[in-house]
């Protein structure tokens, strides 16, 4: 089980998705504090992912190395331990 926070204040809808998710969107759940979680399943490793506030384009989240993907797109590499 993993948890990535995201902090968006001003957002009123925050998705993540990537291999992570099995590139499905998947709804963050707002907390008081201004910062979005979304809980998923991940083994150790390099793994892509990608956000999107209130229907925007997807973005690398903050802090992440982009990554060009195969479809011209771009994601984020996390490297969970």
């Amino acid at each position: 089980h993993r948890t990535i926070r995201i902090r968006a204040a001003a957002a009123s809808r925050v998705e993540l998705s990537g291999d992570v998710t099995g590139w499905e969107a998947v709804a963050c759940v707002r907390g008081s504090d201004g910062w979005w979680t979304a809980d998923f399943e991940a083994e150790p490793g390099v793994h892509q992912i990608t956000v999107r506030v209130d229907g925007g384009t997807w973005l690398v989240p903050p802090g992440l190395t982009p990554l060009t993907d195969e479809f011209g797109g771009v994601v984020g590499l996390m490297l969970i331990k």
